[in-house]
């Protein structure tokens, strides 16, 4: 059943990050017909695609065959190291800027890269060492892992970054129950959680907009539906073909990274979304099994942490995407184009091999 569950996860990780490909090629086609540039991938979206990928296929590899007990000790240093990215990212001059937002850091002649997508993976580690210490924690420091998402989550917020700010909340939120913490910490951390998300949709005036047009109902702004969601619409079951799409190719410049999902459902249909949601599914349950079978506790609430971290970004892209709720559409798992981002999910996916490994007994490093 192990075995199964591993080819499962692997068959449907080749087969996203293939359809991730695929939509570069299809995006690129477009994004070179109307002569739009998108800064950092200057080489094509296909290449660039294509690197980090395999970057992320020897990430995932080295990790697999890495114990993952190893990474325990770690956890609290990964956590600073993270921490301190996301400040030298607010620094001036340690990386580019677009639109006043700093979230990246340069790396010499490789370009840049955004250590946000780095916070997850920190808030997991930390919160499974944390929730597996062998002896009970003393309930007076239960403020150790909130503060540790909550500040990673507030950096990750001035950059700005919203929908990732939300995400590593999201994600530490379901660490807290996974990791059975008391009824009253989960409640204030929720109650942080809405209070936070409510303050930063309200401060900035971006996003007042959006809610703005989310929630008008006045009779002439009833038909106005977002490009997006246009798009999402306009393929019908079987698209208009790889490449035919009319809105991905006008009117959504962005279809490379979190409107992916409409330039899927406009080109290839809603049969392609199915089955990509398929895929997500297969990964997700492919990875809580071997979460469940995991030897020890650290590997249970590790390999659930990796499963969160790839559905909660799948759920708040269709969330944004459908238009059911006005926030930024974050980056879809292994499609998206994403370089860190989609080594990070890769590495998620190296963990939850190397506790297969574990378990079936390929692994027998010392705790």
């Amino acid at each position: 059943m192990m075995k199964s569950a591993i080819s499962a996860l692997m068959l449907a990780t080749v087969c996203l990050l293939a359809l991730g490909v695929v939509m570069m090629a299809s995006i690129q086609g477009h994004l070179a017909s109307t002569g739009y540039n998108i800064p950092g991938t200057e080489t094509g979206l296909v290449r660039t695609q294509m690197i980090w990928i395999g970057l992320g296929l020897v990430l995932m590899g080295a990790v697999a065959r890495v114990d993952y007990r190893r990474w325990r000790p770690l956890a609290t240093r990964f956590a600073g190291v993270v921490f301190m990215l996301l400040v030298l990212a607010l620094i001036p001059g340690m990386g580019p800027s677009c639109y006043g937002a700093r979230r990246w850091l340069y790396l010499g002649p490789w370009g840049s890269i955004q250590p946000s997508f780095l916070a997850g993976l920190a808030v997991v580690l930390f919160m499974a060492w944390w929730y597996s210490a062998e002896k009970p924690r003393s309930p007076n420091l239960f403020w150790v892992p909130v503060a540790v998402m909550f500040g990673l989550a507030a950096l990750v917020f001035v950059e700005p970054d919203f929908p990732i700010a939300v995400l590593v909340l999201l994600t530490g939120w379901a660490m807290m129950i996974l990791g059975k913490a008391r009824f009253d910490h989960i409640f204030i951390s929720i109650v942080l959680t809405v209070t936070g998300v409510a303050w930063g949709l309200l401060r900035d005036p971006f996003n007042g907009c959006r809610l703005m047009a989310f929630f008008k109902r006045y009779p002439e702004e009833t038909a106005r539906l977002p490009v997006f969601v246009m798009a999402l619409m306009a393929g019908g079951w079987t698209g208009s073909g790889l490449g035919n799409g009319h809105w991905t190719g006008c009117f959504l410049p962005e279809a490379f990274s979190g409107l992916v999902t409409a330039a899927i459902g406009e080109e290839l249909g809603l049969a392609a979304l199915l089955i990509m949601m398929g895929l997500f599914a297969v990964m997700v349950v492919s990875g809580a099994y071997i979460a469940a079978k995991a030897p020890d506790r650290f590997g249970t609430l590790l390999g659930a942490g990796m499963v969160t971290l790839l559905i909660i970004p799948v759920l708040l892209n269709w969330v944004s995407v459908t238009w059911l709720f006005p926030m930024k559409a974050v980056l879809l798992p292994l499609v998206s184009h994403g370089g860190l981002a989609n080594c990070a999910t890769l590495t998620g996916v190296g963990v939850l091999l190397s506790i297969a490994r574990t378990k079936t007994g390929e692994s027998n490093e010392p705790q």
